[in-house]
């Protein structure tokens, strides 16, 4: 990370806890980050110094977390931070979360699959998806889906999963967050190959957000 790379940070702000916001960061020495925002974003009057910096960077396949205290404010767009905890998980291909609209069926244990597939717009990865359920489905319950990938051809996936949150009522649509907790081998890496992939089409557009915080227009 000697090169800026792009980030998640979550600054401290009196009296509201934390901001998030997009920028990038780069190591200046063992212990210390420089941070760089867009123009106009740094609350500067708002920041709270004690306070801890969240910030979350991907580097290549892995993912480096920290917090951070905010040593100095170095101009109207970057901040000098100091390292408090670090860590970093290693290969996070299943982890990766992407929006995706795929054509959705679901069903409880033991009744008939529907007919038809929904397209639905949905968060997926390769642990588990949100959705919008238009039926009730509490936490705890267990559910068969059958998910069809954008592409080329239609890659159809089997998997059964358990809801960890739900927001739906019997006359009100609301979102659904299920866990992955049977899937087989390959239809897990196609799931996770898919993810990936849409993953790379986001980055590339991040890559443009990058030149954009480096262009010399914004110094």
């Amino acid at each position: 990370m000697r090169d800026f790379k792009i980030a998640s940070l979550a600054l401290p702000v009196r009296g509201e806890g934390h901001l998030a916001l997009d920028g990038v960061v780069k190591v200046t020495s063992p212990t210390r980050l420089e941070a760089m925002f867009l123009p106009g974003q740094i609350p500067f009057e708002a920041l709270d110094q004690a306070g801890r910096c969240r910030i979350s960077c991907e580097v290549g396949l892995s993912i480096f977390q920290a917090e951070a205290f905010i040593e100095e404010v170095l101009d109207d767009r970057r901040l000098s931070l100091v390292l408090a905890e670090v860590s970093s998980q290693g290969d996070t291909r299943r982890k990766f979360r992407v929006d995706s609209e795929v054509y959705l069926k679901f069903w409880r244990p033991g009744e008939q699959p529907p007919s038809e597939s929904s397209l639905e717009r949905v968060n997926l990865s390769g642990c588990g998806l949100r959705f919008s359920a238009r039926q009730q489905v509490p936490p705890g319950e267990e559910l068969e889906l059958e998910i069809a990938l954008p592409g080329a051809t239609l890659k159809v996936l089997g998997c059964r999963g358990r809801v960890v949150d739900g927001s739906s009522s019997d006359d009100q649509p609301g979102e659904v967050a299920l866990q992955i907790t049977d899937i087989s081998p390959d239809h897990l890496d196609k799931l996770t190959e898919f993810c990936l992939g849409e993953k790379f089409k986001q980055l590339g557009s991040r890559v443009k957000f990058l030149g954009s915080m480096l262009d010399p227009k914004h110094k």
